[in-house]
């Protein structure tokens, strides 16, 4: 693969293989070969659903939809309630997320559908990620992490003397972990089990913005 600047987000495809955007646009590798379709715009996030459907978000916060097989992205309307469209994850059993300003809502095939677990959300989301576990995580404009499940709904998180301004990123580690990062080198980690701890550049990390975190196989 050749990409031409800065790669933008990397997505395990369902049938093996990776997405990857770039300016170029989505880069796709099967297993054997990579093929290139230009786009008209940066994804800065994207997500596939159980039908190999793609969701783009570009950095307008405009939202494009590519129906499998088709070769072509079509503009999505997105409806007042979301707010600004922030990030895109997929299910395991390939659901598409949309999370926004005004929180988190189910994407299908033809519309937006309803908020997740059909309720309001507690804050403004700035990014989401979906668990192993099925939980679904969010960061929020204030500084504050929010887990959902089927069961509880959203339960809001403190991450002790955070002062990393909104989070940025989150991630999950091979502990089932949730890691997320905020401004000025500030990360926080725990999940529903265990409480949130604070790293700084005290404990290593770049007085900067964390703007993606993973978690290799072995923690």
């Amino acid at each position: 693969m050749q990409a031409s600047g800065p790669t933008l987000r990397l997505v395990v495809r369902r049938a093996g293989g990776i997405y990857v955007t770039s300016h170029r646009g989505l880069h796709t590798y099967d297993g054997v070969r990579w093929s290139l379709t230009p786009t008209l715009f940066d994804f800065l996030a994207l997500a596939e659903d159980a039908g190999g459907n793609l969701a783009g978000l570009d950095r307008r916060g405009h939202l494009w939809w590519r129906t499998a097989g088709a070769a072509d992205w079509q503009e999505r309307a997105t409806p007042a309630m979301i707010g600004e469209v922030r990030d895109l994850a997929s299910t395991s059993d390939g659901r598409l997320l949309l999370g926004g300003s005004g929180g988190v809502f189910e994407l299908n095939a033809d519309a937006v559908g309803a908020a997740l677990g059909g309720v309001s959300a507690p804050q403004a989301f700035t990014v989401i990620k979906i668990a192993k576990s099925g939980t679904v995580w969010a960061g929020g404009e204030d500084g504050r992490v929010y887990g959902w499940t089927s069961a509880a709904g959203w339960h809001g998180y403190d991450v002790p003397g955070w002062d990393g301004g909104r989070i940025r990123s989150i991630g999950e580690d091979a502990r089932g972990r949730i890691w997320v990062g905020g401004d000025n080198g500030r990360v926080g980690v725990g999940n529903e089990r265990q409480p949130f701890t604070r790293w700084t550049p005290a404990t290593g990390l770049k007085a900067s913005a964390v703007t993606a975190i993973a978690g290799d196989p072995t923690g």
